[in-house]
């Protein structure tokens, strides 16, 4: 089975390390998946992190001006941008290597010539969008066609891109599987999920040994050295790091802008859903709860009369900028939790959440 990655899959665990991309990359070589890079996706990915690192020395600047602006002093950036190039370099590395230890490739680019996408563009055939945006995508599913024509292996591509790739019922878009057929590849040899989650549901998970005498100890709290609860309050900064969370879904007030959870204070009514044992002897843990959790947001300054208004909102600085300052405000949350476990060293070596008001891919803020 050939495993095709988008570009919105790694950029969502750069380093491909959270508890779904250890469970696939721990049972690849066990089950014969293998993992395809189509050559748009590898340079894509590049080159959001380096941009996501230069906004994150942006940041950086921008608060240091604000401390020498409180306190007068200067704090020297020694170093800092030497640093980071430093970084983007070694993360380019890094990934080759990631890629290369489940014996995954690099892909070419596809041979198409120009005319045919141009032509797919104007028919807005997908995944070209309805004003003609989408050209690295088409290279990227021209990538999973040359895959399924070259190879007999079933070929599963991973995409959170549902509106270019997705079909009204999940499964690939009417103009994908006109594709196929036009090229006499069976349309089931070809599939797609939205994440790694989704494809170890389907593919892994059924595979592993099943824990349940464990399962019961940990529901009981009663595990020696592990305590779930814990687990999230101690690692809640890995947990907190990426959300984009729905204002919408949020039901805060239309004036508080651009929400995101920012701590989670305690932990209720938690369910152990399964517990079972990787491949390496690791521990997989998947496990829901109710938090009581803590969001950022700002407000424009002439709508401070809604933190009045509400009764758990507070202003946290109301010199944020110009225009707006910033404030924060908790609501119950409901979070499922996957982890993984290893027993040997007693760590909790990765970590991951999904609340109810996480923002879907395609889903308006």
């Amino acid at each position: 089975m050939q495993v095709v990655l988008d570009t919105n899959i790694i950029v969502a665990d750069y380093h491909l390390v959270g508890t779904h991309a250890i469970t696939f990359r721990d049972a690849s070589k066990r089950l014969g998946y293998s993992l395809a890079i189509p050559g748009v996706v590898f340079d894509e990915t590049i080159n959001k992190y380096n941009e996501e690192l230069r906004e994150c020395t942006k940041t950086i600047k921008k608060g240091l001006k604000k401390i020498r602006k409180l306190t007068g002093r200067e704090i020297p950036l020694d170093g800092l941008q030497e640093s980071l190039d430093l970084t983007a370099e070694e993360y380019k590395t890094k990934l080759i290597k990631t890629i290369d230890s489940v014996k995954g490739l690099i892909l070419r680019y596809p041979i198409i010539t120009h005319e045919k996408l141009v032509r797919r563009a104007l028919n807005r055939k997908k995944p070209f969008h309805k004003e003609g945006r989408g050209y690295r995508d088409a290279l990227i599913w021209e990538t999973v066609l040359e895959i399924a024509k070259a190879d007999n292996k079933p070929v599963i591509f991973i995409t959170a891109n549902r509106k270019e790739y997705f079909g009204p019922e999940s499964g690939l878009h009417l103009d994908l599987l006109s594709d196929l057929k036009e090229l006499g590849i069976d349309e089931d040899k070809v599939k797609i999920y939205k994440d790694f989650s989704d494809f170890n549901q389907k593919y892994i998970i059924p595979r592993l040994q099943h824990l349940e005498d464990l399962r019961d100890q940990l529901s009981r709290s009663e595990h020696p050295d592990l305590n779930l609860s814990e687990a999230i309050l101690d690692n809640q900064g890995e947990l907190i790091y990426w959300p984009e969370i729905s204002a919408k879904k949020l039901m805060f007030r239309w004036e508080f802008e651009s929400p995101s959870m920012s701590a989670i204070h305690e932990v209720y009514n938690l369910k152990v859903n399964n517990v079972m044992k990787l491949y390496s002897g690791k521990l997989l843990i998947e496990f829901e709860a109710d938090a009581e959790c803590e969001y950022d947001f700002y407000v424009h300054k002439g709508d401070l009369e809604a933190i009045v208004r509400s009764d758990n909102a507070f202003v946290d600085d109301y010199n944020w900028n110009r225009h707006y300052a910033s404030a924060s405000a908790s609501k119950e949350t409901h979070i499922s939790i996957s982890l993984i476990y290893d027993e040997a060293t007693k760590i909790v070596e990765s970590i991951d959440m999904r609340s109810e008001f996480d923002r879907q891919a395609g889903e308006e803020y």
